[in-house]
């Protein structure tokens, strides 16, 4: 009877079932001799084997009494199995289907077979096992309730063995590949890069190295949980995919970076121009739930061979270059990186006694009045001279500061305290009270008792708490909507102004910003640098200044630095003004002298 008619499943599925347990080289191992030595020993038959089943033949790939280890399929007693899930036949020679095949007829002189099917762990009919005899028998309950027992036993290893096979592929899989992206980790990667570049010296062509960073990415697992993160993973993935060549490098090494590399490209420029192209690509939002969220990623550039000669130092240069950036953003690596990168970690060992070297002073930068003219606020902007290093930028310092949660602490209290006690001593002189504005960084305004500390900041001081102004910007708002709205309402109830810096620079939402307390809004400088010729910088002043008056909020323009800039900003409605056409940051020693003046 051929097998087609045998059984009601797909053929072609069983026989695929059968392959992937790759069971059909004979003697490949020992794992299933025990199987046919007890049921041969139970049964006392001189014959016992586990055979599985394919397309034309059947292979044992464990036998007690047989020299064969291959038979066609056609030929068996156990193809008939497969359908009936357990078959006796005591006298072969008196059955009718079997007593004219070769194992009856022929040197075997089989009589007795006894067999139970082998299912796959997903139900499939691959083998059997099987006792068999010279002589006509029967079999006893105990007897065939051993070989299904067997049977059962055989098929449980199968599925472990199967388990295990699964477990040690996903386990070289996640090895060497990232199973959220399905980019390579890091040993493939920089077997990857290595091949490249040696294929680069043979053509004579470039290899661009990427290395990206996405300092979010653990806010978004915090925030929206792993599952969002994992999806926003992907959508980069993907993006970067369809930038970089099928040939490149595309890896995870850690779940907040990525490292890319472009091969075949035949000038610097080229490279930069793929620099720019994937930098543009992953910087887009990503979606996350039923919106988009800013990416903020960091990107640092290496080209071999002029960067570098192998994989080693091509990273070495991108990530150089990445930490020179110290942001969102592209930088491309250059010999003066490794300067860069010095003075930063010399900077980094000196900021620790920084403040208590009293190395650290205030400078105030005047904010004007858009109708009077006169100073209504001083914004407390930090310096500091160091002996061996020089002058030190806030551009320098503060990052470095706000990445050490400790430092960042002893530092915002230092400068609230500094900034109160300065703000107290000039309005004893001023006819006018004059206000102090303070940035606050976005993490410790985010921290439980940090109204406490503002508070403890202005327990000694007389300083009316309605002159203290403190400015954040809306990555903080973005990073917690909810909880900068009860921060900031707290604040408010406690007779503190908070106002937003850098307006227009994030992806804050207007209802939002409906909520918030704030007290004003900064038109972020890069609006104000390109006024009055820029017609696009013109409408975002002007509908920021709009929005500022629609929610009852004044309204600061800063980086004022010219006249016609000046009379803009006036005409738009802008409450105040600030900037170097007015004045630059001064010691609090020269404060006072700027009480009186107007532009």
């Amino acid at each position: 009877m051929p097998a087609s008619q045998l059984h009601s499943y797909k053929e072609q599925d069983r026989l695929a079932a059968l392959h992937s347990l790759n069971l059909l080289e004979p003697e490949q191992d020992d794992r299933f001799d025990v199987y046919p030595r007890i049921l041969s020993k139970a049964m006392r038959a001189p014959i016992a084997f586990v055979g599985f089943m394919d397309a034309d033949r059947q292979v044992l790939t464990s036998c007690l009494g047989l020299g064969s280890r291959e038979t066609p399929r056609e030929e068996t007693f156990c193809t008939h199995v497969l359908d009936e899930g357990f078959m006796v036949i005591p006298d072969a020679t008196q059955d009718s289907v079997f007593a004219n095949k070769p194992a009856v007829v022929g040197d075997e002189h089989i009589r007795f077979y006894a067999g139970s099917v082998i299912k796959d762990p997903n139900g499939y009919p691959v083998g059997t096992l099987c006792a068999l005899d010279r002589e006509p028998r029967g079999i006893s309950k105990d007897e065939e309730a051993l070989l299904r027992d067997l049977t059962e036993l055989l098929e449980a290893d199968l599925f472990w063995q199967k388990k295990l096979k699964s477990a040690k592929q996903d386990l070289l899989e996640n090895t060497f590949h990232d199973p959220v992206t399905g980019m390579a980790r890091d040993a493939l990667c920089h077997k990857s890069i290595s091949s490249l570049v040696e294929d680069a010296k043979d053509s004579g062509s470039r290899v661009a190295v990427a290395t990206v960073h996405f300092p979010r990415y653990d806010e978004l697992v915090g925030t929206y949980g792993q599952e969002i993160a994992d999806s926003a993973a992907r959508e980069l993935a993907q993006r970067a995919r369809e930038v970089t060549s099928p040939d490149g490098v595309l890896a995870r090494p850690e779940s907040d970076r990525f490292v890319l590399a472009q091969p075949g490209l035949a000038t610097p420029e080229t490279g930069v121009d793929w620099a720019y192209r994937l930098h543009n690509s992953i910087s887009a939002p990503v979606h996350v739930e039923d919106g988009r969220r800013d990416v903020k990623a960091s990107m640092g550039i290496a080209i071999a061979p002029d960067d570098g000669q192998d994989s080693e130092q091509l990273l070495r240069c991108a990530r150089l270059a990445m930490r020179i950036r110290s942001g969102p953003g592209l930088q491309f690596y250059a010999a003066q990186s490794d300067k860069h990168i010095r003075r930063r970690d010399r900077v980094s060992r000196h900021r620790a006694t920084a403040l208590e070297d009293d190395l650290l002073e205030l400078h105030y930068q005047p904010i004007y009045d858009g109708k009077t003219g006169r100073v209504v606020t001083f914004e407390a902007l930090a310096r500091w001279n160091d002996a061996e290093l020089g002058f030190i930028s806030p551009g320098e310092f503060i990052p470095l500061a706000e990445k050490d949660s400790t430092l960042s602490r002893v530092l915002t209290r230092w400068v609230l305290e500094r900034a109160i006690k300065d703000a107290e001593y000039w309005n004893r002189n001023a006819d006018e009270p004059v206000k102090v504005n303070v940035n606050i960084a976005g993490p410790e305004f985010c921290q439980d008792d940090f109204l406490q500390l503002v508070e403890n900041a202005l327990r000694f001081s007389h300083l009316n708490r309605e002159f203290l102004v403190l400015e954040i910007t809306e990555e903080t708002i973005i990073e917690d909507i909810d909880g900068a709205i009860e921060s900031i309402g707290k604040l408010r109830a406690a007779g503190i102004n908070v106002v937003l810096d850098d307006f227009g620079t994030g992806y804050s939402s207007l209802n939002y910003l409906r909520k918030l307390p704030l007290d004003g809004l900064k038109i972020d400088r890069s609006f104000v640098e390109d006024l009055p010729e820029d017609r696009a910088s013109s409408d975002v002043a002007a509908a920021i200044a709009g929005i500022g008056k629609a929610l009852d909020m004044r309204v600061v323009a800063e980086g004022v630095e010219t006249e016609a800039q000046k009379a803009l900003l006036c005409d738009l409605g802008c409450d105040s003004l600030q900037g170097f056409l007015f004045s630059k940051a001064v010691p609090v020693s020269q404060v006072s002298s700027l009480f009186k003046s107007t532009w």
